[in-house]
């Protein structure tokens, strides 16, 4: 319960570096984010974890895509007596969509989607975005409210070119 407030208060009132490091915090584990979904999930439901996603998750990669290096270990995926296998760097947002397929049509209270946030970013990984994009096409038509702009000049004026 109070963890799911202080989060809450967190999206409100946080600044970008505040949730800069709370996405890094419960990306840490793969138990410990799915711990966490699960409590947003039964206490305060898909509007608050839309907004995590937004604002806390969408700027990270599981692994660092320039060098296919696992940066969370536990993330990894295997099964008993196999090598570890390397999660995409988008599996956190895979789960998330798991839980919610329509979480990327869902506007926040400023009118962005999840790839308005994406594509802003300019630590999201290309997978991310392209993970992001691929669940929702017709969000690349739609212009960041904030901006003005489309999806795809969101990241390129974030020096997300490849996007």
């Amino acid at each position: 319960g109070i963890f799911i407030q202080a989060t809450d208060f967190l999206i409100e009132f946080g600044t970008q570096d505040d949730w800069d490091k709370f996405g890094k915090h419960i990306t840490r584990s793969l138990n410990l984010f799915s711990i966490f979904i699960d409590a947003v999930m039964s206490v305060s439901g898909q509007g608050l974890l839309r907004d995590v996603l937004n604002k806390c998750l969408l700027q990270y990669s599981i692994i660092d895509p320039d060098h296919r290096r696992i940066l969370i270990p536990s993330w990894t995926v295997r099964q008993p007596n196999e090598p570890a296998i390397l999660p995409t760097p988008s599996l956190h947002f895979q789960k998330v969509l798991e839980l919610i397929p329509s979480v990327v049509q869902t506007v926040d209270k400023d009118k962005r989607l999840p790839l308005h946030y994406a594509a802003a970013s300019a630590t999201a990984s290309y997978d991310v975005i392209m993970d992001v994009f691929k669940a929702y096409k017709h969000a690349a038509s739609i212009r960041d409210p904030t901006t003005g702009l489309f999806p795809f000049q969101l990241a390129a004026s974030n020096g997300n070119v490849e996007a």
